[in-house]
């Protein structure tokens, strides 16, 4: 009764701290680039009521579905036009991630199983990354497992409802993020019908009354799509391609969504591409992943190796081939994001917590050795870097972060020590995460942002009292944070122009141009800047900062 109740309270104190953690993520600043600009169409898409054509900056907008920009706009109208009312729905549809992933690991397993999957996914990396740092993939992932699930469901107890919820799901996933969000479940399904020597039924009549269910549901977007491009095949539309902007003419949107855009990235038919190896979602997957990273990796080689035994007992290929297919498909990309292969997380969540209930207290020698052993490196690395972070990189002004950093670095040592093996490897992986993520989110990303001017420029020229209407923009680094702040859409130029208007966004270059030209300014305000999206170990260093700065200014033309 004692364990159990030293047992119960840890867990208790865990929720308690991953929703603080979590919680606080949906209030951080939004970052440039995609996050800020995705914020910034469902603001722009919200003020027009322009539902069915997407626009950014008052342009034609065709790079992801609408989904996130609607489910935004939504949060902006009930929330307001602020970072939460952003992130809301995608943050609902991660929870639903995590529990379709525990109801897959119930059918798939048994209950237990699920709720390690489920705490196993809730505490990677990359869940707690793409809740602040919001993607099309966070829909995506929450959409596309809850179809897995429902599917697998539907197929084991033949009920209706399970069928209708799954390829609703696959059409959400596909208006998050096109394609893929039909492919990952279909993986899925698949592999478990041949997995039980059915693999007729995958031609059965059924799943085609499915994908008519899904086109209905897409048309919404599909008609906005070719009224916006397909039938107007003499409009030219600008993209931004790994290469720069390019502007093509006779666009079709519809055949962008269902191919360009995903296929055509292993085709070639995609202007998308970049250097990136075939190795590159290995070192991805080993940050991304983590803490269980390490873990997933021997699961991944014990699943396989137990399911081609001889050995009957949760023979489940599911999990592994999902991932597994998934993971060579996105590697055979031209080009690659570490987000890309989240959509896969939830299945390496699967096949983890299978290894870690079922097989690992079994095993002796050298895995039961490395599996424990791995746990304590993760923990600690993840809190010598979050001293790090806070002690040298950005050092600590409060507390916050610092008591944060010791409950976390307590609790890990306690579920070490006083835990059963299996719930110690747990209990630890899971404080890990939050630990690291609370030192990330309390303190390092607000730090972060002091470096991304767009909120504070726009703060600035709202206690100006300066209408953003006056306003210019000359400067390349991204400005979509400031426009997302400011809840305007500011006009552009190259070159600082008197004529064109009084206030300018400009650059410390650009000021030394406008004084060769004898232009009298007075500055009103600056900021230091930097792309907080691609850190480097200068940046990251107090002593060589200021070399990786750049300073960005308001100022306003003096009247001749």
């Amino acid at each position: 009764m004692t364990r159990w109740k030293f047992e119960n309270t840890l867990w208790l104190f865990f929720y308690i701290t991953v929703s603080l953690v979590y919680t606080r993520g949906l209030f951080l600043g939004i970052m440039d680039v995609d996050s800020a600009q995705y914020a910034s169409i469902s603001r722009e898409m919200y003020e027009t009521g322009n539902y069915l054509k997407v626009y950014h900056q008052e342009r034609d907008y065709l790079d992801k579905p609408p989904f996130l920009f609607w489910t935004s706009a939504l949060g902006f109208r009930i929330f307001g036009v602020n970072e939460f009312g952003f992130r809301f729905f995608s943050f609902l549809f991660s929870i639903l991630g995590v529990y379709s992933t525990y109801r897959l690991g119930r059918l798939l397993y048994n209950v237990w199983v699920g709720k390690v999957s489920a705490l196993i996914l809730a505490t990677c990396q990359a869940w707690f990354l793409f809740n602040h740092d919001v993607r099309t993939d966070t829909i995506l992932t929450g959409a596309a497992t809850f179809a897995a699930w429902q599917l697998l469901y539907y197929l084991k107890s033949k009920k209706p409802w399970p069928f209708i919820g799954g390829f609703t799901g696959i059409s959400v996933a596909m208006m998050s993020k096109g394609p893929i969000g039909l492919v990952i479940p279909a993986i899925a399904v698949g592999t478990y019908l041949i997995s039980l020597g059915k693999w007729k039924k995958i031609f059965h009549w059924r799943w085609l009354a499915g994908l008519a269910w899904t086109l209905l549901l897409l048309l919404p977007m599909l008609y906005g799509l070719y009224t916006q491009y397909d039938a107007q095949p003499e409009k030219e539309v600008e993209l931004i391609t790994s290469s720069g902007p390019q502007t093509y003419k006779g666009l079709s949107g519809i055949k962008f969504f269902f191919w360009t855009q995903s296929f055509g990235r292993i085709t070639g038919e995609s202007d998308w591409k970049d250097e990136s190896s075939t190795f590159y979602f290995v070192h991805n997957f080993l940050w991304s992943f983590a803490p269980w990273s390490i873990l997933a990796i021997l699961a991944l080689y014990s699943r396989v190796k137990n399911n081609l035994a001889s050995d009957n007992r949760y023979k489940e290929w599911v999990s592994p081939v999902t991932f597994v297919v998934a993971f060579f498909a996105f590697s055979a990309s031209r080009f690659k994001l570490p987000h890309y292969l989240f959509i896969a997380f939830p299945y390496a969540a699967l096949f983890t917590a299978y290894f870690v209930v079922m097989r690992l207290p079994k095993l002796k020698g050298w895995v039961k050795t490395l599996a424990v052993v791995q746990q304590y490196v993760f923990a600690l690395v993840s809190a010598l870097v979050a001293v790090l972070l806070m002690a040298v990189v950005f050092p600590e002004k409060e507390y916050t972060s610092v008591i944060i950093w010791l409950t976390g670095v307590v609790a890990i040592i306690i579920s070490l020590l006083k835990l059963p093996y299996t719930r110690a490897i747990l209990a630890a992986g899971a404080f890990t995460g939050v630990m690291f993520n609370g030192v990330l989110n309390f303190r390092f990303y607000p730090e972060l942002m002091e470096y991304q001017p767009g909120f504070y420029l726009a703060e600035k020229i709202h206690q100006s009292h300066i209408s953003p209407s006056d306003v210019c923009i000359s400067f390349v680094r991204s400005i979509h944070a400031l426009e997302f702040y400011s809840q305007h859409i500011f006009c552009k130029n190259p070159d600082i122009d008197p004529d064109k208007s009084k206030f300018w966004i400009c650059s410390g270059d650009q000021l030394k141009i406008i004084e060769a030209k004898n232009i009298s300014y007075k500055i009103l305000y600056e900021r230091p800047a930097f792309h907080i999206t691609l850190l480097n170990a200068a940046f990251l260093n107090p002593a060589t900062r200021e070399s990786q700065l750049e300073k960005v200014y308001l100022i306003e033309i003096n009247d001749e």
